[in-house]
């Protein structure tokens, strides 16, 4: 059997900022119950271009918001030994504004 890319990757890539950017495949794809707060680093930081375009943020902070993302799959690590990034918590921060001092107080 063989498989093809879906549709939808183009897309995909293309929000995240770049054509040739790698997309994991957890961005393609809905776990069993749809409800994981947590995504891989790679999931975040392919999705932090899109997240800064949508907020207005200036490129420092968009700088910032990699570093945190960056510090929180550093501090969660899975059974498998990949960080993890909880999808929940970062949001609570952005909605809060703190996403710069976040990823200052991270990155001690």
């Amino acid at each position: 059997m063989t498989l093809s890319a879906p549709a939808s990757w183009p897309t995909l890539a293309a929000c995240a900022g770049s054509s040739a950017l790698p997309v994991p495949p957890e961005m393609l794809y809905a776990s069993g119950s749809g409800l994981d707060p947590d995504i891989s680093l790679e999931a975040a930081l392919a999705q932090v271009p899109a997240v800064a375009r949508a907020r207005g943020m200036s490129p420092a902070d968009e700088a910032a918001l990699a570093a945190t993302v960056t510090a929180m799959a550093a501090s969660s690590r899975s059974l498998l030994g990949t960080g993890l990034v909880n999808v929940v918590e970062l949001n609570a921060e952005l909605e809060a504004g703190n996403m710069a001092a976040a990823g200052r107080q991270e990155r001690h």
